[in-house]
């Protein structure tokens, strides 16, 4: 394109309105930003208009601003919810996995529990974005926390921004209410961290071995295994006469196989007294968890969760019969890792 001339007091001349600017993206596409207007706020309205070539994004810039001056442009009118289900069907199950699709399906879910998701596209305002992020981050007064934590609403945020970006494509509104919005960490609340005290975790590890699951327990407070991890763990992977875990694999969300969460695999030392306990547990099957509670190959995270939390009932009523501690709480279940500073090498 060639340069834009200034004037003679050296500087450019305004553009028109309608006379944007061009941008060539890594695929070769242009992209042509045109401003035709301003919003109730004075702001500028934008849109952008893709092309092979200049010239086709002009025709196509040219048509737009022809229909939006005589009031020809007509929005289809979509709820946030109707458009979010279509959005999903058409760009992300095609070209994600059918883990990432079901994370991101969990995360709009979330969306769908509020208000804003019967909203018109249309109508929806930055500021409507900015009250669903506070209702997100808001604390749930049954359960005295908050709603969802701050990495759920990067996700959704992440989401709505690009289904909003598709929607301007397609003619089904004129501007994305979520670039800009708020920054997330401005809802961000600072809570407490929990770990076991040394008392808490003799207590643990003295049931635990009593317990028909207590060997999953320890070894995931130990090692600090995340669910999948601890669902692909097999017996090989145990390494008694050297003392440590190596974790290798973990099963994603999907219930497929794979590489753990960043990709690399690591050894992780375990205590003395845990790799004698370990001596004693049958080694029944390939994995640490055993088959005999797999359904379709899979140890379920859910059915992981149950056995988790089952303990952790007997465990606190052990505790209030022998009296000597209230209420542990599953979710203060740090690894012994943090507590206690012991060192991951990576592989």
């Amino acid at each position: 394109m060639p340069a834009q001339r200034k004037s003679s007091a050296g500087k450019r001349p305004k553009r028109k309105n309608g006379d944007g600017c061009f941008r060539k993206r890594k695929d070769g596409i242009f992209e042509y930003i045109v401003s035709y207007g301003f919003d109730l706020d004075g702001n500028s309205l934008r849109r952008s208009f893709y092309g092979t070539t200049e010239k086709i994004c002009r025709e196509k810039a040219k048509e737009f601003l022809k229909k939006y001056d005589s009031h020809e442009v007509t929005l289809k009118d979509y709820t946030l919810k109707e458009w979010l289900e279509h959005w999903m069907d058409i760009y992300k199950k095609p070209s994600v996995s059918a883990g990432t699709y079901e994370t991101y399906k969990y995360s709009l879910d979330v969306v769908y529990r509020h208000k804003i998701a019967g909203a018109k596209l249309i109508h929806i305002k930055p500021i409507h974005i900015m009250e669903f992020f506070e209702w997100l981050a808001s604390e749930n007064e049954k359960e005295n926390k908050k709603r969802y934590s701050n990495h759920v609403g990067k996700k959704i945020k992440a989401l709505l921004n690009s289904a909003f970006e598709a929607a301007i494509e397609n003619d089904m509104c004129l501007k994305n209410p979520v670039k800009g919005s708020l920054k997330l960490s401005s809802l961000k609340v600072a809570k407490e961290k929990r770990t076991y005290n040394d008392e808490q975790m003799k207590i643990i590890t003295e049931y635990a071995r009593k317990d028909r699951y207590g060997y999953i327990i320890l070894i995931m407070m130990y090692a600090g295994l995340r669910s999948g991890e601890m669902r692909a763990l097999e017996w090989r992977d145990v390494d008694l006469c050297e003392r440590c875990i190596h974790v290798r694999k973990a099963i994603k969300s999907g219930g497929e196989l794979g590489g753990t969460k960043n990709g690399l695999s690591r050894t992780i030392p375990i205590p003395l007294n845990l790799v004698n306990y370990l001596k004693t547990i049958p080694r029944l099957s390939k994995y640490v968890v055993s088959e005999d509670f797999k359904i379709s190959g899979n140890f379920t995270k859910d059915m992981l969760g149950n056995r988790q939390k089952a303990f952790f009932r007997r465990l606190n009523q052990y505790l209030e019969e022998k009296n000597k501690l209230d209420n542990v709480d599953k979710n203060k279940s740090s690894s012994l890792i943090k507590i206690k500073g012991l060192s991951q090498a990576q592989n």
